[in-house]
């Protein structure tokens, strides 16, 4: 269910009445990622049928099952299309259940933040950033890393220089090698990119043990 708060949505196929496509985003280089979202789909769901499709940089894993649509809709309230507008469901706000909390932003920081290399100083400072159109999103987000105690900031972006195009985007960065590191430590990341990106900065400069 996390990962269609990142790169996923649920959609209806208009060639068939009742139909729902769900569909989860990756990068083509996280190929070992789509293979974890798959596994996790069969053992939580039984979902034996589904296609990748393979579209530039981009593949999606795409199934079709009214019986999870039916329940991301209505019960955590996803939306169908776009996700101008969608918000952390309600149950997860209010869980005080950490394990919980921390399942549900591992969903969301694997499947839409990006761990980026960053100057200050002269010196290599990490970001771990995550960007969203929805601002209630991105604040019900910082809600909950509030809950995990995991500091955190956010801001307003309203220009994107590699479009050159204006528009309100929400984001939210964990910022430094003790925070990014807290972060990824305490939700149990699953996404093999966050440790390709520490051995390339410098895993000796992050607080783990022995994971890298």
């Amino acid at each position: 269910m996390e990962s269609i708060f990142g790169d996923g949505s649920i959609d209806v196929r208009k060639n068939r009445k009742n139909s729902t496509t769900i569909t989860h985003s990756s990068n083509a280089y996280e190929v070992d990622y789509l293979n974890y979202v798959i596994w996790l789909k069969k053992k939580l769901y039984g979902l034996s049928k589904y296609n990748i499709v393979k579209r530039n940089n981009e593949r999606n894993l795409i199934f079709n099952s009214l019986a999870i649509s039916t329940s991301y809709t209505p019960i955590f309230q996803i939306p169908l299309g776009k996700k101008y507008k969608v918000d952390i469901p309600p149950i997860i706000k209010n869980s005080d259940d950490l394990d919980i909390i921390a399942s549900f932003i591992r969903g969301f920081i694997d499947t839409d933040f990006g761990l980026i290399k960053r100057l200050k100083y002269g010196k290599i400072y990490p970001s771990l950033d995550g960007t969203s159109s929805s601002e209630r999103l991105i604040v019900s987000l910082s809600f909950l890393l509030d809950k995990l105690n995991l500091k955190h900031y956010m801001y307003e972006r309203q220009f994107d220089k590699r479009t050159n195009n204006t528009y309100t985007r929400y984001k939210i960065a964990i910022t430094g090698f003790s925070r990014v590191s807290s972060c990824l430590r305490i939700i149990k990341h699953r996404n093999p990119k966050y440790i390709r990106k520490i051995r390339d900065m410098g895993p000796k400069r992050f607080e783990f043990e022995g994971q890298f």
